[in-house]
């Protein structure tokens, strides 16, 4: 039913940064390091 919660429907919460998650030599993150996107808005 819309607008109920199952009893065994899990929650979910995350502390920190999803960051802290990606190795320093991920291709993101080096992406990251040389694309300047600071024109754009979030």
């Amino acid at each position: 039913m819309l607008g109920r919660k199952e009893r065994d429907q899990l929650e979910l919460y995350m502390c920190g940064s999803l960051r802290d998650l990606v190795p320093d030599d991920h291709i993101l993150v080096k992406v990251d390091r040389v694309l300047d996107l600071s024109w754009l808005h979030e």
